[in-house]
């Protein structure tokens, strides 16, 4: 099963985009913001991250220079 995390500040749009998944077997995260998000990191399996422009907490930049980092080393 495919791990998604939407990373949107709209509970509207989560909630679109989550029915687009439904009966997909896909497990749909949606996140309020980064800092939600760097708790799960270490404790979830993840496949792919959908993000908006602006979030909670810290900013969208560092959240993946911070993924890619810990990916390429």
């Amino acid at each position: 099963m495919l791990s998604i995390w939407h990373i949107e500040q709209s509970e509207r749009i989560k909630e679109m985009v989550k029915s687009e998944f439904l009966g997909a077997h896909i497990d749909y995260i949606p996140l309020s913001g980064v800092d939600e998000a760097y708790y799960y990191i270490n404790n979830k399996k993840l496949d792919l991250i959908i993000t908006s422009i602006m979030s909670n907490g810290d900013s969208i930049e560092n959240f993946i220079h911070r993924i890619n980092n810990s990916i390429n080393k």
